[in-house]
């Protein structure tokens, strides 16, 4: 599986949601518009996946830069969680940077050839984590990706059955060509929490929020005229209708944000007239 370069994939924009809404609900072009203020609040844009669990494969542990080996800060046999130092390198012509290489995952470290002092060059597996994680693969559609600008900001998971859930930390975004067919899928796999008790096959479902505003102005999605032209809504002043362009952000199912356009408290109609769709 190749991963995915996430500042290769497209910005993060409002979903085309709103200006299919009365294509797919054929009852909002008749609803009687109704004013609606704009709101200053939080507005996160996420979507829902189902994934099945799996034990996590042994992990490399690769080296980012060329340089010496500086210092074995986990020689074999140790025990490491993702995210602590393995081995430290050397660079410059001094060796007076040290760059960390970190443990890719929970586990145990093997294979580590290494000593203080000995060559490694970019890129090098410098030993491999035996993970003791279990992970849930979760499969996304290609349509999702233009959310994925960077990581998730958060990924929840719910094993299915289950009320609570817990936080599943994201591992990776893969691309996946299936033999089977000619469709391309992604993969995206997170890693469970040590403390929680699964079954390797049982399925969890996953809320993955991929980006947050705080503070924004936000209006809902339904208000939103989106066409060729642009993003307009169509504002109440004094009465009367002005229907004007507007900048938008983040959106979630019901709301969205917006950048530039309109202020706090400002009455839009909610859905547009049909007279300016």
């Amino acid at each position: 599986m190749a991963a995915v370069a996430f500042l290769a994939l497209v910005p993060v924009v409002a979903p085309p949601i709103a200006q299919r809404l009365v294509g797919e609900h054929p009852e909002l072009g008749s609803l009687e518009p109704r004013p609606v203020r704009a709101i200053v609040g939080a507005v996160e844009s996420s979507f829902d996946a189902t994934g099945r669990i799996q034990p996590r494969a042994a992990s490399g542990v690769v080296a980012s830069v060329e340089g010496v080996v500086a210092e074995i800060n986990a020689p074999n046999g140790s025990a490491v969680t993702r995210g602590v130092p393995v081995l430290s390198i050397a660079t410059g012509s001094t060796n007076e940077t040290i760059t960390q290489v970190l443990a890719p995952a929970t586990g145990i470290v093997q294979r580590l050839a290494l000593a203080p002092g000995s060559p490694i060059a970019a890129h090098e597996i410098a030993a491999v984590v035996e993970s003791t994680e279990s992970v849930v693969a979760a499969s996304i559609e290609p349509k999702r990706l233009y959310s994925f600008t960077e990581r998730p900001l958060r990924i929840d998971a719910r094993l299915v059955g289950e009320v609570a859930s817990f936080p599943c930390d994201f591992v990776d975004l893969a691309r996946s060509d299936s033999s089977a067919s000619e469709d391309v899928t992604y993969k995206l796999r997170c890693a469970i929490p040590q403390s929680i008790r699964v079954v390797v096959g049982s399925r969890a479902e996953l809320r993955i929020v991929t980006a947050r505003a705080d503070r924004a102005v936000t209006v809902p999605l339904t208000s939103l005229e989106r066409n060729a032209a642009g993003s307009f809504v169509t504002r109440l002043v004094a009465g009367k209708r002005d229907r004007i362009a507007v900048t938008t952000g983040i959106a979630s199912d019901r709301t969205i944000e917006i950048r530039s356009g309109l202020d706090e408290g400002d009455l839009v109609l909610d859905p547009p007239p049909s007279d300016s769709r």
